[in-house]
């Protein structure tokens, strides 16, 4: 058994017998090329806000499904990676952050290299500075079916996730008031990020 070989590396193999320690001719050289294993990313990956602190996050993923396991894991927030070493179990805190939007993705390292990017996950800290306060109203909040949002400026995009950072809705739009539907959603708390004049605001509603 050849163990840990390289994938998509071609491989030669040939036995020779040994008679009194001279060895016989080659057999035939039978070529391999092992593929890649499928499934090698992460799987499930979601955030925690607010735990175990009020400006942490906590990581959760399960193992890939593929037929190895790996080393370990690289953890990446708004693209750079924030371990220095391996993860090498599947939760991961990301602790003492500052107001904004965070965008993780968790990705396996193997011995042969590293697999796609996990899912994308999402965490939002929001403020209440003078600016975001004048910037945009929501209203009615907490809701059951509706929320109203009216803005001083144009709203570029509006993206709403839940509280373990799940993606929900996005909409690219270019106007002053939207109205979104909230009665398809759960009841519990969400949070909305709006893209106006080039900054992001953040804001926490509860859906009844």
């Amino acid at each position: 058994i050849d163990t840990m070989v390289m994938p998509e590396i071609e491989y030669g193999y040939y036995v020779v017998a040994l008679y009194n320690g001279n060895p016989s001719p080659p057999s035939l050289t039978i070529y391999i090329t092992v593929p890649t294993p499928s499934d090698l990313e992460p799987l499930d990956l979601e955030a925690i806000m607010h735990y175990p602190g009020d400006f942490d996050v906590t990581l959760l993923w399960e193992e890939p499904v593929a037929c190895l396991s790996p080393d370990g894991y690289k953890i990446f927030r708004n693209d750079e990676q924030i371990n220095l070493t391996l993860v090498t179990e599947t939760t991961y805190i990301d602790p003492s952050l500052t107001y904004g939007f965070y965008e993780y993705y968790v990705t396996a390292v193997y011995y042969f290299g590293e697999s796609d990017p996990s899912n994308l996950t999402y965490a939002l800290f929001y403020g209440t500075d003078e600016w975001n306060l004048q910037a945009c109203q929501i209203f009615p909040n907490p809701s059951n079916d509706v929320i109203n949002i009216e803005a001083g400026y144009p709203i570029d995009r509006i993206q709403i996730f839940d509280i373990r950072g799940r993606h929900l809705l996005s909409k690219t739009i270019n106007q002053k008031k939207i109205q979104i539907d909230v009665s398809r959603f759960e009841s519990g708390i969400y949070f909305i990020s709006l893209e106006i004049e080039e900054k992001t605001i953040l804001r926490k509603i509860v859906v009844e």
